[in-house]
């Protein structure tokens, strides 16, 4: 299953985090698309209630 969630609400070096996000798992990978239209990977490394932060493998 794909999920898409647009925005995120903060970065700190190669993490993102992002607010209201639901079904997603632990170590799960993600696929990051840029407003320029590239792309970037990554990993959950963190579930908080809704709030997940994700590790970022490529720049942030």
């Amino acid at each position: 299953m794909n999920l898409q969630y647009i925005g995120l609400d903060e970065i700190k070096g190669p993490l993102i985090f992002l607010d209201d996000v639901e079904n997603v798992g632990y170590e799960e990978m993600v696929e990051i698309r840029l407003s320029n239209g590239s792309v970037r990977h990554g990993r959950v490394v963190q579930i908080d209630g809704k709030r997940v932060a994700i590790q970022v493998f490529e720049g942030t």
